[in-house]
């Protein structure tokens, strides 16, 4: 790839990982009672997803497969925006960062220190609480995101190199 278009793609997953922050940081933002509303909202639509008759349960029996799956979502939620955010990351890095170790540090220590802040941000709005564990959370998010961009890029190479000397491959 030419250098101009690799520079454009590296910042076009930087913009993509800037998309991701600020939608943390938006929701980061809403109140105790508006990011409960939220995530109850969502957690009942995948339930009517999960149980065939959930529409059919009364008021206490959703009342307590929202309390129990609310949790769990919101925890996946952290885990998969900060997966997407460590693989945009590390993408982008490809593009700018020749050494393995400076794609990875930056695609993980970006993230886990955007966590932080953002739990420190938590802090200050009414009804949020910050928790150490969303940081290890976001940041296992992270790892998978890299491992998955590491994983795809170094496939996309094998299958370019393949298909552009296949003796190379060809061992007996």
């Amino acid at each position: 790839m030419k250098k101009g278009k690799s520079i454009a793609v590296g910042v076009a997953f930087l913009l993509g990982a800037a998309l991701i922050m600020l939608l943390v940081f938006v929701l980061s933002g809403q109140n105790g009672d508006q990011t409960t509303m939220l995530s109850e909202k969502v957690t009942g639509k995948i339930a009517s997803f999960i149980f065939d008759h959930y529409s059919e349960f009364d008021g206490s029996q959703k009342e307590f497969v929202i309390t129990e799956l609310n949790r769990f979502i919101r925890k996946c939620a952290h885990f998969g925006l900060y997966a997407a955010m460590g693989f945009t990351i590390y993408v982008s890095a490809f593009f700018f960062f020749r050494k393995r170790l400076f794609r990875f540090l930056s695609a993980f220590l970006l993230p886990v220190a955007y966590a932080a802040t953002d739990e420190l941000h938590q802090h200050f709005v009414d009804g949020r609480t910050p928790l150490f564990t969303d940081v290890l959370i976001d940041g296992a998010g992270a790892l998978l995101g890299i491992l998955a961009a590491f994983l795809i890029i170094s496939a996309i190479q094998l299958l370019y190199l393949e298909s552009h000397d296949p003796r190379l491959y060809l061992r007996k």
